[in-house]
């Protein structure tokens, strides 16, 4: 896990069995057998004894009364936010041409948004601002920049449930 980054977690627990099974963003990363969860003690943002508190934040918590598949869990990812867009490439396209592709976001159902400034950390008014392409794939040329112009892109996902989140800044500077 990276710091600073949305992640989908969940812990599945077998009463019948003790087997625990751990999941990320839809994805099985572990299991044990022979857990024992002590319901009574269940402390969240804080380990059992009370004192470790969680660095973080912690949103939108659910338990459930049954023990879920790895189908179920990842239908539950599916219908979270989707997780920021990673991995934006740059490229020269040529004089006043830039040329963008991300990698696929996993429940992204769709479009993705493509944002552009002239500086980092610029602010996107998701529902004032309208993207420079909005689209079903993940690539975009952009063309008629300025030539020397540096310019930042955000890029927006999309899950079943609507608007996902925001990409970091990604730069480059227009050939």
């Amino acid at each position: 896990m990276v710091l600073g980054e949305w992640y989908h977690f969940v812990i599945t627990h077998g009463k019948s069995n003790n087997h625990g099974e751990y999941f990320i963003d839809g994805v099985s990363v572990g299991t044990r057998s022979d857990v024992d969860f002590n319901w009574r003690k269940l402390r969240i943002g804080m380990n059992r004894a009370g004192g470790s508190l969680w660095k973080g934040y912690i949103d939108e918590v659910k338990i459930y009364n049954k023990t879920m598949g790895s189908t179920d869990v990842e239908n539950l990812y599916l219908k979270s936010l989707a997780p920021s867009t990673k991995n934006i490439n740059i490229t020269n396209g040529g004089s006043g041409v830039l040329n963008l592709d991300w990698d696929d976001v996993k429940g992204h159902t769709g479009n993705y948004k493509l944002y552009r400034g002239t500086s980092s950390d610029f602010y996107v008014n998701i529902s004032g601002d309208t993207p420079i392409y909005e689209g079903a794939t993940s690539d975009h040329s952009d063309s008629s920049l300025v030539t020397g112009q540096t310019y930042c892109y955000r890029v927006l996902s999309t899950s079943v449930n609507g608007r996902g989140n925001m990409s970091d800044d990604f730069c480059s500077t227009a050939p």
